[in-house]
Order: structure tokens, then C-alpha cells, then sequence
């Protein structure tokens, strides 16, 4: 489809995976209608069994607030479809981060990742429990690279920041920061939901995310957070 943005500053692009209800193109359009032609799309995910995933266009946190009874009329139509989300084993939450909102040119956005990078892994055990994941599914869909035991303190921003790509940048897009696509950061943290109140939940605390790791000034304070 085409590409639409909706909402100023950070935009979050939203992919949400549901299972069990069948991979439907008649279900798929029924919801996808009450969410909006121009704010969603359904596709094929190879890793569900018997569902489909969906899309949002980059919307920010207001912009996807503004639509919150659009989200709650659909997540209600495809639980009645047969639809699960929260109670499978194979469905996810992963949500894309602008790039450009960490700065203009890539050495200040590898930077800023980092930090959020050096933020997850130092509250570990409180972001494993907000994200309804097991340690074990974690490991499975959304590692831990370990790169804040390797930070030291005598490292510079450019010394992080290559140790991050060393870690992260590698080309395997099942760790919790994925930095395989040109233009966003994926987080892929988050067990997927259909549940309202959870979903909403989970957009803000990235949204926070995003923006403490945006305007933090150092990589000191980074390892402090």
C-alpha cells in the first residue's frame, strides 16, 4: 500500500501478530476495515501457525491514542473471529522507531541506539516482566546482546557505538534491537496482545523509551538510567 505519516515528532510503526482464527483474506479485510485501509494492512507471517500480522502506518503516540476506538472495535472483532494473540506461542508485539528522530546523520542515530540499547539490558528483569515474555521466549525471539558487559567506562561515544554495532548489527533480526531495516529501530520486545488497555500500555513505554535514550546527554548517564 501506499505510504502514509500521521502525527509530528516520533512515529511509531506498529506490526502485530494474531493466530489461530485462520489466515483469512475475508477476516484479514473485516478488520482491517475497522482499523482504517490507510492506517493498516494485514499480510502473510511465517511465523504463525493459522493468523496473519498487522501493520500500522508510522503514526505517533497521539495520533495512535486519537484512533484508540478503532483498536478497540477490531482486537474485540478478531477475538470473536477466533483470534489470539496473548495466549499463543508464537505471536509477538514489534514496534519501529524513526530513525531520524535520534538525529540527523547515522553516527548520532547508532549513538542515541546505544544508549537505549545500554538501557534495556541494565533494567532487564523489569522490561522481561512488563513484556509478558518468558526468559526463555526472550531468548528464542528477542535477545539480550550482553552489550553493556563490554562497555567500560573509559570507552568513548565512538567506542560504544562500534561495540554496539558489533553486537546488534550483525544481521540477525531475532534480538530484542533490530537494526536490520535502513530507515527504523525495531524493538521486538513485547508478547502480543488483544487486549486494549495492554496494547496502549506497551506504545507508551516505547514511546518513553524512545525519548529518554533521545535526550539523554551521555554515555555515563546512559549507563546510569
Amino acid at each position: 500500500p501506499d505510504l502514509y505519516y500521521y502525527g509530528e515528532g516520533l512515529r511509531l510503526g506498529v506490526e502485530l501478530e494474531i493466530d489461530g482464527g485462520g489466515e483469512s483474506h475475508e477476516k484479514a479485510s473485516f478488520i482491517n476495515g475497522i482499523l482504517g485501509w490507510e492506517e493498516a494492512y494485514c499480510m502473510h507471517d511465517g511465523s504463525l501457525n493459522d493468523g496473519f500480522e498487522i501493520a500500522t502506518a508510522p503514526m505517533s503516540l497521539e495520533y495512535h491514542t486519537s484512533i484508540k476506538q478503532r483498536y478497540v472495535d477490531a482486537f474485540y472483532a478478531a477475538s470473536k473471529l477466533g483470534y489470539r494473540s496473548h495466549d499463543t506461542n508464537t505471536c509477538g508485539i514489534h514496534i519501529h522507531l524513526d530513525r531520524s528522530f535520534f538525529g540527523r546523520d547515522r553516527r548520532t542515530q547508532n549513538l542515541k541506539a546505544t544508549y537505549m540499547a545500554l538501557i534495556i539490558e541494565r533494567n532487564w528483569a523489569d522490561i522481561v516482566k512488563f513484556s509478558r515474555r518468558s526468559y526463555g521466549r526472550m531468548d528464542q525471539w528477542a535477545r539480550n546482546k550482553k552489550l553493556s558487559g563490554d562497555i567500560y567506562h573509559s570507552d568513548t561515544e565512538d567506542e560504544a557505538a562500534h561495540k554496539f554495532g558489533n553486537k546488534y548489527d550483525d544481521g540477525d533480526k531475532y534480538v530484542m534491537l533490530n537494526t536490520n531495516h535502513s530507515h527504523t529501530y525495531e524493538l521486538r520486545l513485547f508478547r502480543g496482545t488483544l487486549k486494549p488497555t495492554t496494547y496502549f500500555a506497551t506504545l507508551q513505554f516505547v514511546d518513553n523509551l524512545a525519548r529518554v535514550a533521545q535526550e539523554c546527554p551521555s554515555l555515563a548517564k546512559a549507563q546510569q538510567i
